[in-house]
């Protein structure tokens, strides 16, 4: 019964059949007690593998809130990168003769492709923008309003808001899977010994080792 043969799914489950019948086996508890292995040792399987139920519950439910945080993420990006090429394409005819106002305004030349710089570019054309009244007097000639704008640099600041959570939740995701994985050794460790007991305690009795869901060697 090792871990490594097994889904951890699977495993838990062998562990807590294992745990359950050797409690409720009163032939099983007298005969490993007879070989070292009284019911306070048992406890001690039974509290690691209970540790380690708790963190796969732990688990499941970071990776879950991170896989959800992803989403809403990538969800806004897009609304943000789709608004934000609307208005800068419009802000590009707009102040097509304005070479100060495109530069300050970063209009010219592709978007940046990493992810921190192209934010840096839709952060420099909300913040100079809502900064002069005239420029967006020109730009609401096409439609565009300073809530508009406002309303743009809000989601991007959300944006930067949930990219931060997902860094957060990737931490935790990373934190609980290490845990895991000393927690499935600690269980390991502890099944490997008993299995051991009980293999010599019940050499004769091949169904209390089945029982176990131990494999009765031929």
């Amino acid at each position: 019964m090792h871990y490594t043969k097994y889904s951890i799914a699977h495993y838990v489950l062998d562990v807590e059949v294992l745990i359950v019948n050797s409690y409720r086996q009163p032939a099983i508890k007298k005969a490993v007690d007879k070989y070292g292995y009284d019911e306070a040792m048992l406890d001690v399987l039974k509290e690691v593998h209970q540790d380690l139920v708790g963190v796969l519950d732990e688990q499941a439910h970071a990776k879950s809130v991170k896989r959800d945080l992803y989403a809403e993420r990538t969800l806004l990006k897009k609304q943000v990168q789709k608004v934000y090429m609307k208005y800068l394409k419009l802000a590009r005819i707009a102040f097509v003769d304005d070479l100060k106002i495109r530069e300050a305004l970063l209009l010219d030349g592709e978007r940046m492709r990493t992810y921190n710089e192209w934010l840096f570019q839709v952060a420099v054309f909300c913040s100079n923008l809502t900064a002069n009244q005239d420029w967006l007097s020109l730009l609401k000639r096409y439609g565009i309003a300073r809530h508009d704008i406002v309303e743009l640099d809000n989601w991007r600041n959300k944006l930067i808001r949930l990219t931060e959570k997902c860094i957060e939740a990737k931490g935790e995701v990373k934190r609980l899977t290490e845990s895991k994985h000393k927690k499935v050794i600690e269980v390991q460790s502890c099944v490997s010994d008993y299995i051991k007991i009980a293999r010599i305690a019940l050499e004769n009795k091949p169904k209390l080792l089945n029982c176990l869901g131990i494999n009765v060697k031929g």
